[in-house]
């Protein structure tokens, strides 16, 4: 069973019975294109479904998530919010929406920069750090296990490539 089919029950399209139906209603359209971006949207939910499942066991969304990584990464000195969302590709809006979330939770607190009182910097908490800390392992793993399938070379192979194409 791959991932889209545990997710729906249903067996997916094939992608040549896809080029085929673009070809009978749009057949000015090339789709040539369409294995690989396929291949890529499956593996990419394939990598995430594992760790996103183990993420909500950790009482956390994949953006709330991500937030936390950041603040892990870059350490205990605390972060605006400006760095979280150029960090994490999110909208300030969203951004916001996390960080509400995190702090309503107790993973996060926003406090006033020392030097200067109109920036706010947030910092994990103890018990987010714990959270975070705790989660990291088991989500690295399922990522890992994913890929597991690829040598070390094959999926340095495969990081180069895509390098190549990613923006």
């Amino acid at each position: 069973m791959n991932v889209h089919q545990s997710f729906t029950g249903v067996r997916p399209v094939g992608v040549e019975q896809v080029r085929e139906q673009w070809a009978a209603v749009r057949p000015d359209l090339p789709t040539d294109h369409l294995p690989l971006v396929v291949a890529l949207q499956r593996v990419a939910a394939g990598v995430r479904a594992e760790a996103e499942s183990l993420i909500a066991a950790g009482g956390l969304n994949r953006g709330e998530f991500d937030l936390l990584c950041v603040l892990r990464r870059l350490g205990p000195g605390g972060v605006t919010p400006a760095e979280l969302t150029a960090s994490t590709l999110v909208s300030a809006a969203g951004t916001t929406k996390r960080l509400a979330a995190l702090e309503e939770h107790g993973w996060i607190t926003r406090t006033a920069a020392p030097r200067d009182r109109r920036k706010v910097l947030i910092r994990l908490t103890p018990d987010g750090r714990q959270r975070l800390d705790a989660l990291l392992p088991q989500v690295f793993q399922a990522e890992r296990q994913a890929l597991s399938r690829l040598s070390a070379d094959e999926q340095s192979g495969l990081t180069a490539l895509l390098s190549r194409i990613t923006p």
